[in-house]
């Protein structure tokens, strides 16, 4: 069994979760939504960086985490997707991130040498599949308790729901839980901070 699987295996059976407690959507600074319609979910890519990306999408009918996703890639919001080759609309394989917004972009490489890398050294991008690490995949309906999702991305989307990535790096293959949710300030200490500092977005700490 490759490591990988194993970390899979012990991902599904005892899970992971969050701190205590619940957030809403309007609570969640998101960079950007896509989409129209009365349904929306969430997409939570954590690189295990100093940010965490959090992306919306908006929906009627039905739609699959797969569309989420291709749509996100899709809208010029500084997502970047690449699928696994063999397993396209199945199994991420590269993830990028325009962090500061300059238009820089990503040269993925392939599973036999993951190496691809990102144009602007101030922008996020990981891949891997055996060696790197991988993308493992979660979901969750509060973005605090999340659960391993080994079903993967062509699950049908359901209203308010949280779809999340954590970047697991190789050797450990354990990045935890999508976590650093960017939140937006309460009214009380966004109008102190405005008075002394100026508005400074909260954020839980980033682990070290």
């Amino acid at each position: 069994m490759s490591a990988r699987t194993w970390v899979s295996a012990v991902l599904a059976i005892v899970g992971l979760t969050g701190t205590a407690g619940a957030y809403t959507f309007d609570e969640v600074a998101v960079d950007a939504w896509v989409g129209s319609g009365d349904n929306r979910a969430l997409l939570v890519v954590d690189w295990q960086e100093a940010r965490t990306l959090v992306l919306g999408y908006r929906w009627d009918g039905s739609a699959t985490a797969v569309q989420m996703v291709n749509a996100l890639h899709d809208a010029n919001v500084g997502f970047y997707r690449k699928w696994h080759p063999e397993y396209v609309n199945k199994s991420i394989f590269g993830m990028g991130w325009d962090v500061d917004g300059d238009g820089g972009s990503f040269v993925p490489g392939f599973p036999e040498n993951e190496i691809g890398y990102a144009t602007d050294p101030d922008d996020y991008y990981a891949e891997g599949w055996m060696n790197n690490g991988y993308w493992a995949y979660f979901t969750s309906s509060n973005g605090v308790l999340w659960s391993y999702d080994g079903a993967g991305l062509e699950h049908t989307l359901t209203d308010g729901e949280w779809n999340g990535f954590s970047w697991a790096a190789a050797p450990s293959w354990d990045g935890g839980v999508p976590d650093n949710i960017p939140l937006l300030p309460e009214p009380a200490t966004a109008l102190l901070a405005a008075g002394a500092l100026g508005v400074v977005v909260g954020r839980r700490p980033r682990r070290p």
